[in-house]
């Protein structure tokens, strides 16, 4: 026995260093960190914000069998038809009607309440610059030579030209430090960093201000982005209106799969969308609301959704969206915990192996009752619509209300988040989406 396990033992040390060897030669992939929220904290908190019990709601999926909820939700109204969408009355309605996200369970939802003086946006950390100048000064001077010649009686003399050159230098040195004293009551801006003071205390945790929600870290500066996500149910937007009015980030529709039909359709509104976010400075990201029922499906809805924006400068994550639907045919409602879970991981896997960055979204019963949240394979983009997260699980997203009110959006309320990861730095850093 002895003998045999030390005649294993050397053949497998030998394959051991062969796999090691062969290893050493071939190219290995650099590890990428994960992004890290701008908080620092690697999960988001919810300091100091208050949790209303009587107006608590989750977003509008989390109503299901398995969930014991017992909240009674309606249908929304249909949608209206943008005005600029070359489509019939009839086009519109056949395409309304195959779209799961118009078919969204909808429960009742009370707007997030203010927990500060509503104020213009913050403002963004300016720099001062000062310039210094240094003169400095090099002269040079060759030698002087004086040449006889004592046969013919005749002298040569040849004195070379003295020169002198100056060289100015300029140092530029950048601060933002501020020179003010803090407000009392106000946004302030030092060392890079925005505050928002109240009482002549910075705040700290979630608070809102004007319906938009921020973070601020423990010390008091602002560690948040703010966006919001939209389709073609908020009409023709004003992009550089919303952009004025603080959004960071926009998270835009570029289809769905028919939740009857299994067809793919882009959102009417995409490129319009993503091209206006783009030209007024806002970052953008993409969402498909997922309809698939197997891995060969969720395949073909990332593909799609690549195909879509390799036009375009996509700064923010590509995202499945998956959520109940309230229709009683709905391909995808009844998939099992394992299946959709599965389902979710491959269409993540297939946007990543693309070379650009997946996000999952989901409210706070789907993550719970309806997927294996520990094995997916990307960020959480969360919903749910209450002042504070019950979540226990990270995300990196949330999305705190559908009935956000923003310049620039006049057909219909806009869903509002509040982004804990500055997503266009960390994929622009890490070579993800092509950046």
């Amino acid at each position: 026995m002895v003998r045999r396990w030390k005649k294993g033992g050397t053949g497998l040390l030998a394959c051991l260093l062969a796999i090691a060897l062969c290893s050493c030669g071939a190219p290995q992939k650099a590890q990428v960190p994960d992004p890290t929220p701008i908080v620092g904290t690697g999960t988001a908190l919810d300091a100091e914000a208050t949790e209303k019990q009587e107006t608590q709601t989750t977003a509008p999926s989390t109503t299901t069998e398995t969930s014991g909820s017992q909240t009674e939700t309606t249908t929304p109204p249909e949608p209206t038809k943008p005005d600029d969408v070359d489509m019939t009355e009839d086009e519109w309605e056949d395409y309304v009607k195959d779209d799961p996200q118009a078919q969204r369970p909808h429960e009742p939802e009370a707007p997030p309440e203010d927990t500060l003086p509503s104020v213009a946006p913050p403002p963004k950390p300016t720099t001062t610059t000062a310039t210094s100048t240094t003169t400095t000064t090099t002269t040079t001077t060759t030698e002087s030579t004086t040449t006889t010649g004592g046969t013919t009686g005749g002298s040569t003399s040849s004195t070379s030209e003295s020169s002198s050159s100056s060289g100015t230098t300029t140092t530029t040195a950048t601060t933002t430090a501020s020179t003010q004293a803090p407000p009392q009551d106000g946004w302030y801006v030092n060392d890079g960093k925005t505050y928002y003071y109240s009482g002549g205390k910075p705040v700290t945790g979630y608070q809102t201000m004007g319906g938009i929600r921020y973070y601020f870290d423990a010390e008091g500066a602002l560690s948040s982005k703010v966006g919001i996500d939209v389709s073609y149910a908020q009409g023709t937007v004003d992009w550089k209106k919303v952009k004025a009015a603080g959004i960071d980030f926009a998270m835009i529709r570029v289809g769905f799969r028919g939740y009857g039909t299994a067809k793919m359709v882009m959102d009417v509104q995409f490129d319009k969308n993503i091209q206006g976010a783009t030209a007024a400075g806002i970052d953008c990201g993409v969402y498909f609301f997922t309809q698939a029922i197997n891995q060969a499906e969720a395949r073909e809805e990332a593909q799609f959704t690549l195909n879509a924006i390799k036009k375009y400068k996509v700064t923010y994550p590509i995202v499945i969206d998956t959520e109940r639907v309230n229709a009683s045919d709905a391909r995808a409602n009844n998939l099992s915990v394992s299946v959709r879970t599965n389902v979710i991981n491959a269409f993540c896997d297939e946007v990543r192996k693309n070379g650009y960055y997946p996000m999952v979204y989901a409210d706070k019963g789907w993550l719970t009752y309806n997927l294996d949240s520990s094995r997916l394979t990307a960020d959480i983009w969360l919903a749910q619509y209450n002042d504070t997260v019950t979540y226990t699980g990270e995300y990196k997203i949330w999305q705190y209300t559908s009935l956000g009110q923003i310049d620039g959006i006049t057909q219909n309320t806009v869903d509002m988040n509040v982004g804990l990861v500055d997503y266009a730095a960390y994929l622009r850093e890490n070579g993800w989406n092509n950046l």
